[in-house]
């Protein structure tokens, strides 16, 4: 079990170094062997998107945020 867990952990550096466009490209068109490297590849590629998304929805509440306190602002000044 730990071995494998290694085995993944490379894989996964790997997958870094490579670049999300490029696994996908691999997971999609060329292949990846083995079956496990194939299945982490995916698992990696799902993982940065959810990732992705999540850094999207966090810059939108700030922005929202941001735009409320602005207005706060501007609503203090002109009162």
């Amino acid at each position: 079990m730990w071995a494998r867990g290694k085995q993944k952990a490379r894989w996964c550096a790997q997958f870094a170094r490579l670049g999300r466009e490029r696994v996908q490209h691999l997971v999609d068109v060329d292949g990846i062997g083995p079956a496990r490297k194939r299945e982490a590849a995916v698992r990696w590629l799902h993982d940065q998107e959810h990732s992705a998304g999540s850094r999207e929805t966090g810059t939108f509440a700030i922005a929202i945020f941001a735009a409320l306190v602005s207005l706060v602002a501007l609503l203090a000044i002109f009162r």
